[in-house]
């Protein structure tokens, strides 16, 4: 479970498809108060899971917007962040699709 947080469109639809899973069920551990792991960033869940949606949006037409649950914040989950630029490295040297995306083959 992980936000990585770099531009939308430098991403390839596996990773994109994922991330928006993937915050779903950190709203979901959030309502439950379960302690998160993984590379979250609770402050940016409701913009970040928009700017997915659009990017879907853009590849694939007809994909159906997935409202967030309702959700609060505790203190503890609010200052974790997720450092795009190391997301970026990791996505261009981990997936061959992201590093053509990043390198705008």
């Amino acid at each position: 479970m992980r936000m990585w947080m770099v531009e939308p469109r430098l991403m390839c639809d596996k990773h994109l498809v994922k991330e928006h899973g993937d915050i779903h069920t950190i709203v979901w551990h959030i309502r439950a108060r379960h302690a998160l792991t993984g590379k979250v960033e609770p402050i940016s869940i409701r913009s970040r899971h928009t700017q997915l949606e659009e990017e879907m949006s853009l590849r694939k037409p007809n994909t159906k917007a997935t409202p967030l649950k309702r959700f609060t914040l505790v203190r503890k989950y609010k200052m974790l962040i997720v450092s795009a630029s190391a997301s970026l490295v990791e996505l261009a040297s981990s997936c061959k699709d992201c590093e053509s995306k990043v390198l705008g083959e």
